[in-house]
């Protein structure tokens, strides 16, 4: 299915009533990075401190499977990369926030450990599915800006306890591994220009050795029958607003 998805392209339009929007696309696009937009915008636009972790589990895990499928296939997708970077790296910012609202939600804790190993995934293999240098650059330096806010993060859900401890781990690690480049190069880690820190970043490609964690891009197959509860609030949802399109179109 996910290869289908990579492989088979139409033209999709976006609701665009809540910020932040995502680029306007034109033309046929593989339906792979319109699930990529949805799953972004279903993100950005559900923030509360009642967070429905089932819809967020669902969302991080069909990401999991996109990237891990692009990757393994070696499928370089034009796509605007860094709008997912943003995306994941603003649900952690608000993980942090709000950890003592959040940690008391049934599941919380598998959905941290989820975005962890997303995240990971994409920095450690974002050669194999990302097209331009640009965009694997911008994630690099997006990881070295939030380093501080990462430490915030793992303390707040004592992930150094986690499944996802080594995985936080290199998360942290390159951003420090870059700041340290940053330091040598320019004596200061504060105070310093963008053009600079990606100066660092990619004299720091060098000597920075990172890879995929055991497991990272694994994930539990589908099982229908493990999401009734779920697929009858989908169908009674679709249900209603098919009857409000009926009352409208009539």
């Amino acid at each position: 299915m996910t290869k289908r998805l990579s492989e088979t392209s139409s033209s999709m339009r976006l609701c665009r009533q809540r910020l932040p929007f995502l680029p306007i696309t034109k033309g046929d696009r593989p339906f792979a990075v319109i699930m990529l937009d949805i799953m972004i915008d279903c993100i950005n636009h559900n923030l509360r401190t009642k967070l429905d972790v089932t819809l967020y589990s669902s969302t991080v895990g069909i990401m999991i499977r996109l990237i891990s499928y692009l990757s393994k296939s070696r499928t370089r997708m034009k796509y605007h990369w860094p709008e997912l970077w943003r995306s994941l790296l603003s649900f952690i910012r608000f993980l942090t926030q709000y950890a003592e609202q959040l940690r008391s939600i049934a599941y919380i804790d598998t959905l941290v450990c989820d975005t962890v190993n997303l995240l990971t995934l994409c920095l450690t293999q974002s050669e194999m599915f990302v097209p331009d240098a640009n965009s694997i650059d911008d994630l690099f330096y997006k990881i070295v800006e939030s380093s501080s806010q990462l430490a915030g993060f793992r303390d707040a859900y004592a992930l150094q306890r986690s499944s996802a401890a080594d995985n936080m781990a290199t998360l942290i690690g390159a951003g420090e591994h870059f700041k340290q480049s940053l330091q040598a190069a320019n004596g200061k880690t504060k105070n310093v220009s963008p053009t600079e820190v990606m100066k660092a970043i990619k004299d720091g490609y060098e000597t920075l050795s990172i890879g995929a964690r055991e497991g990272t891009d694994q994930w539990h197959p589908y099982r229908e029958a493990d999401n009734k509860v779920e697929l009858k609030k989908i169908a009674r949802v679709v249900a209603a607003d098919a009857r409000l399109l009926g009352l409208s179109s009539g």
